[in-house]
Formats: structure tokens, C-alpha cells, sequence
């Protein structure tokens, strides 16, 4: 929040004073991670305006983005003037390649035993039992041996990431409707989706911690489900493009050299045209 809070706020309620009348809100988010060619870890968060059916806002993008990043040669005008129309915003973090958060086996099984500690202590328990039956199972998974403490630690990062761009959100604006629609990743999918729990149940901590009333706000997570029109995609694949064509250069970018290597008989990238993007 602090870090925020010196110059992004800013941009962040420039952007918002844009849309005064909106109350119902998407983050898409896509996440490049422990890539061979990539100097970072990177993960991107974009709101979207809930203001139209969902399949004019696809439609839109799919005109602007017909292909992911990775299946992409060239940067459309059309595009950069997209991302820099204020239509949506996007927040980014990089991190070390196979940052662990987490720390190791030992250290999340600690953590698990508190997190249910404190969930337990709820003044709401008793109505909150699916969800504590969802994180006992999970530290039961996390007594075997060959449990992925590094894609625990992913999780975290992605889903506390989600619940903090929420958070900001809450903070500034009343809100009906806040939807996170997470890429296609083992890490919204594994161990029984509890990603989705821990988006959740960070997001209702932050408001408490933040004097935030959650009581009128209803929180929806995507379900990456095939698209019956493409199977190969999820159902939402359009609103991921977005933060896909950041994430993708921001995990290749040098920052201390400000340099953006190309990737080899794929893509080319050079400093100039995405820091002018990107800006």
C-alpha cells in the first residue's frame, strides 16, 4: 500500500475519475514465471469496466489483440492507443525467477497451521466451515513429501496481488461487482482450486484491515472453462490478452539496462518501441 501510495495513486484516481458511474469492475491477470529466456518473474493485473455484455468487451479486444503475445510479430498502432486511452489499467510486479514467498516445505506447513489458527478464531466460524474444510484439505496435500512449496509460494504472491488490486479499488469507489478472471495456470488450478479460497479470504482481510465494508460487495472468480467457439481457450481468453502483451516483455525487461532482449526466431522487441508502448 505504501509503495503505491507515492506516485501510482495518482495515476490510479486519474484513471478512476474517468468513470465516475461504474460500480461493477474485471481484473484479468496473466503471469510468466521460471521462463528460460525471461530475466523476471512477472505477473500483470488489468481492470476492465463491467459497463457492457461481456461479449461486446471480447469482441472489442479480439479486433485489437487477435492472437497472444507469444504468436505476435508486430505491435499495432491501434493497440498502443488502447493501453494508453485509459480504458483500462494495469498494475505489474516483477520479481526474481522462482521468488520463494513461501519459503520452504516446512515454512508453509507452519503457515497453514496458522492460517487455520486464525480462521477458526473467526467471529463468523460456524457460517465459514466450507471454506476452513478447503484449507484443512489443503495441509493435509501439504503433509506429503512431495508437496510444491515454490508453486505455493506463486499462489500467494498471484492471489494476494488479486485481492490487494480489489483492495484499491474498494478503497477509492463504491462498488457492486469486483470479478477476477485469472490465465489458464496451474496456479488458480491446483490443489482444488484454493487459489480462488485465498483470494477470497485475503480480500476480506484486507477490508477489515482497511475499514473497507465488504458487506455490499459481491466478489466473482472465472473459471477458465474451455469456449465452446474454441475450445483450445478459456471462455474469457480475450480479457487475458491484454495484461499477456505485458507480462511478456516486462519478464524479458532489464530494468537496470532499460534493454529488452528479442526473443531468438520468434520475436523481436527493441527498447524504443515498447518503452513508448508502455508509457
Amino acid at each position: 500500500m505504501s509503495t503505491f501510495g507515492t506516485t501510482a495513486i495518482k495515476e490510479w484516481r486519474k484513471f478512476l475519475a474517468k468513470h465516475p458511474w461504474v460500480t461493477k469492475w474485471m481484473i484479468a491477470s496473466d503471469f510468466v514465471l521460471n521462463d528460460s529466456e525471461a530475466i523476471n518473474d512477472a505477473y500483470a493485473y488489468t481492470f476492465f469496466l463491467y459497463n457492457a455484455e461481456i461479449q461486446q468487451i471480447k469482441a472489442k479486444i479480439e479486433k485489437l489483440v487477435p492472437k497472444d503475445f507469444k504468436k505476435t510479430k508486430t505491435v499495432e498502432p491501434a493497440l498502443k492507443e488502447f493501453l494508453q486511452s485509459g480504458e483500462t489499467f494495469t498494475i505489474c510486479l516483477l520479481t526474481p525467477k522462482k521468488f520463494s514467498t513461501a519459503g520452504d516445505i516446512h515454512a508453509v506447513r507452519l503457515t497453514l497451521d496458522e492460517t487455520l489458527k486464525n480462521m477458526r478464531n473467526w467471529q463468523d466460524a460456524d457460517a465459514q466451515k466450507p471454506l476452513i474444510k478447503q484449507f484443512e484439505r489443503l495441509k493435509e496435500m501439504a503433509k506429503a513429501n512431495n508437496f510444491n512449496a515454490q508453486l505455493m509460494s506463486t499462489m500467494m504472491i498471484a492471489t494476494v496481488l488479486a485481492a490487494f488490486c480489489a483492495t484499491i479499488l474498494a478503497q477509492e469507489r463504491k462498488i457492486e461487482f469486483i470479478g477476477w478472471f485469472p490465465d489458464r495456470d496451474n496456479i488458480t488450478t491446483s490443489y482444488e482450486r484454493i487459489a480462488h479460497h485465498m483470494f477470497s479470504v485475503d480480500f476480506s482481510a484486507f477490508c477489515q484491515r482497511h475499514n473497507i465494508d465488504q458487506s455490499q460487495i459481491e466478489i466473482g472468480i472465472g473459471l477458465p472453462e474451455p469456449d465452446p467457439a474454441n475450445p483450445k481457450q478459456s471462455w474469457y481468453d480475450e480479457l487475458v490478452r491484454i495484461p499477456d502483451f505485458l507480462t511478456g516483455p516486462l519478464a524479458r525487461w532489464d530494468y537496470e539496462k532499460n534493454l529488452v532482449p528479442g526473443r531468438r526466431n520468434t520475436w523481436t522487441c527493441c527498447k524504443e518501441r515498447w518503452r513508448t508502448t508502455l508509457i
